[in-house]
């Protein structure tokens, strides 16, 4: 059962950027979550990641939602799926901003995932009306409402020029704090997190130092 939410009933802080959407399409149920008065956390990255990175992204999400923060993520392979996966271990809430719309779900084989999500308390939401076919740049389009619902932007991995890289503008456009765990230099999925500590960003090394972030 999908619901529509209007601008109106947007969290404030996704309500006021450039740009913003004039609806969006969810399927879970809104009762339990708190968009104004909770934590939020994004956790993005490469598609691609490394072991290292799958496991930081699983662990910070994991640790997150048993503090209470709402982890959200883009159901994507790689650092998204972790990220979603760490806070439903956890028994946390985590919502999954799609890039199509909220009747398609991709990755087909994150379908189960998804399904979780909802069953879980948490959220599928999308801008893509239901029916939609798959558009491109709807996926680049999305980032900007993933760092849009949050506080804080973690940046776990990301290739140059990779999608990681957009959710990164919108998040500075918007006013957000963003963070970078260290990668190892001899991986190009190091480049955008490495870059992002080199023009100060936030260096995160544990999840103490994301909560440290969003005080």
């Amino acid at each position: 059962m999908y619901g529509r939410l209007p601008l109106g009933r947007f969290p404030q802080r996704l309500r006021t950027i450039p740009n913003a959407p004039a609806v969006l399409w969810y399927e879970g149920n809104l009762q339990p979550i708190d968009f104004e008065h909770t934590r939020w956390c994004a956790l993005v990255g490469s598609r691609n990641p490394s072991t290292y990175g799958k496991e930081v992204a699983y662990r910070f999400a994991f640790e997150l939602a048993q503090q209470g923060v709402v982890v959200v993520s883009g159901l994507a392979r790689g650092i998204d799926a972790q990220a979603h996966q760490g806070a439903l271990d956890a028994h946390g809430l985590t919502v999954a901003v799609l890039g199509t719309a909220i009747d398609h779900i991709y990755p087909r084989e994150h379908t189960a995932l998804a399904h979780n999500i909802i069953a879980s308390g948490g959220l599928l939401i999308s801008e893509v009306s239901p029916g939609s076919r798959v558009v491109a740049s709807s996926f680049s389009r999305r980032n900007r409402i993933i760092s849009g619902m949050v506080h804080t932007v973690v940046i776990i991995e990301g290739a140059n020029h990779s999608g990681t890289l957009t959710t990164v503008r919108y998040a500075l456009s918007q006013g957000r704090e963003i963070g970078a765990v260290p990668g190892d230099i001899n991986r190009p999925t190091s480049f955008v997190p490495n870059m992002l500590l080199q023009q100060g960003a936030a260096t995160i090394t544990s999840t103490q130092d994301i909560l440290e972030l969003m005080a």
